[in-house]
């Protein structure tokens, strides 16, 4: 994996993301570089749509670990947290 930029964006709407990703692809046709095969992303749909739109070749990939917190943050009430034992001892839960 290659980073081949960095942005500043005075926002995160979708025409943020075009007028950035459109200065990419001038940069890409003027020097005749090959399009990126995959391009990786936290689950920012404006900026999904727009790479969908721009780069309609390059594969989208969602970077792991906003995957992995998305799934923490939905789960973690689902898991009982653990429980301090009658000698003070902290354990996991009894049913695990």
């Amino acid at each position: 994996m290659v980073q081949v930029g960095i942005v500043f964006l005075s926002g995160e709407k979708k025409a943020d993301y075009s007028w950035s990703l459109t200065q990419l692809r001038n940069i890409i046709a003027q020097y005749t570089i090959e399009e990126p095969i995959s391009i990786v992303t936290d689950r920012e749909l404006a900026l999904i749509e727009c790479i969908d739109t721009l780069f309609p070749k390059t594969t989208h990939l969602l970077y792991r670990w906003y995957v992995n917190m998305n799934v923490l943050a939905k789960t973690k009430r689902f898991f009982l947290g653990p429980v301090k034992g009658d000698d003070g001892k902290v354990r996991r839960h009894p049913l695990f």
